[in-house]
C-alpha cells in the first residue's frame, strides 16, 4: 500500500490541492514544515533558506535557487531546484523556429533570475540581456560575475530598463519574472516588444493563474509565440510529482486545463 506523503507549501496553492485531491493522489498538505516529507519553498526566499542548510547539491549551490526541500530524512534535508527544468520544458514545447543565435532577455534580479538563466543557457542561447533598474545594477553585476565562472561562453549584457526599447530588435526570447501587476512602468515598456524579432517567444512567469496576461495578449497580437505562467506552474507540478515518486496519466495541456478550472 502506497504511503501518504506529507507536503507543506510555504505559499499555499488551493487549486493544486483541490486537483490532487480529485485525482486521488496519496498526498496530504500539512500546515507545518516539521511534519512534512517535502517542503515547497518560495524560490524568491532562496538565500535565506540556503543559509539554513548544511548540505547543498552543486546545481543548487551554483544557481542559489531552491524551490523544494526533501525532508524524508529530517536530519539531512536536501534542497532541490525544479524551476529550471520546468521552464526548459515549457520553452521547448514552443521553441520551433527560434533563433538561438539571437539574444535572449530576462527581466529583474532575484533567485528566479538565476534559475531562468541556467534554463536559457541549457536551451542553447549564448547571448543574454539582463534587464534591471538602477537599484538592481549591483545585484545584476554579481549575477553576471557568478555565471562567468560556470556557464562558459555565455555572454551576459546588463541592460538598463529605461533603455530597453532603444535596443535593436535582435532578440528572440523574453522571459519576464517580475510582477507586472505591481509594476506598471515595466509592463508598458515590455508591451512595445520592439526588442524581439519573429519568430520569437514571450514567457511571462508573473501570471500563474488562468488566462493570459496583458503582456502575452500583446505578444499574440504581434505574432509572437507565448508561454504562460500557468504552463510553467504545471510543468513544475509534474516534475514535483515525479520527484516524490508519483505520476499522472495526464499530459501538460490537460493538467493545466484542469488546474485552471480550480483557480
Amino acid at each position: 500500500m502506497t504511503r501518504t506523503l506529507r507536503l507543506h507549501a510555504e505559499v499555499p496553492d488551493p487549486a493544486r490541492e483541490k486537483l490532487w485531491s480529485e485525482l486521488g493522489l496519496p498526498v496530504e498538505f500539512v500546515a507545518g514544515s516539521d511534519a512534512a516529507d517535502f517542503v515547497l519553498v518560495d524560490g524568491r526566499d532562496s538565500e535565506r533558506r540556503l543559509q539554513q542548510l548544511n548540505r547543498i547539491p552543486r546545481e543548487v549551490l551554483l544557481t542559489r535557487h531552491v524551490d523544494l526541500i526533501d525532508r524524508r530524512d529530517p536530519a539531512k534535508p536536501w534542497p532541490c531546484s525544479l524551476l529550471t527544468a520546468a521552464l526548459k520544458q515549457a520553452v521547448f514545447r514552443r521553441a520551433r523556429g527560434l533563433d538561438l543565435r539571437a539574444w535572449s532577455l530576462v527581466t529583474g534580479v532575484s533567485p528566479l533570475t538565476r534559475a531562468a538563466l541556467v534554463a536559457i543557457f541549457e536551451i542553447g542561447y549564448r547571448n543574454l540581456r539582463l534587464v534591471h533598474t538602477p537599484a538592481e545594477e549591483a545585484a545584476a553585476r554579481e549575477i553576471r560575475e557568478d555565471f562567468a565562472k560556470f556557464c562558459f561562453g555565455f555572454e551576459i549584457e546588463l541592460q538598463k530598463r529605461s533603455e530597453l526599447t532603444l535596443t535593436p530588435n535582435n532578440g528572440s526570447l523574453l522571459v519576464n519574472i517580475e510582477d507586472l501587476a505591481a509594476d506598471a512602468d515595466l509592463l508598458q515598456t515590455l508591451l512595445y516588444l520592439n526588442f524581439l524579432h519573429r519568430p520569437g517567444l514571450v514567457v511571462d512567469l508573473s501570471e500563474t493563474r488562468s488566462g493570459d496576461s496583458q503582456l502575452l495578449k500583446e505578444a499574440v497580437f504581434s505574432g509572437f509565440g507565448t508561454v504562460s505562467g500557468i504552463e510553467v506552474r504545471g510543468e513544475w507540478d509534474l516534475l514535483l510529482l515525479r520527484q516524490i515518486g508519483l505520476s499522472l496519466m495526464l499530459d501538460i495541456k490537460d493538467y493545466c486545463e484542469r488546474l485552471a478550472s480550480f483557480d
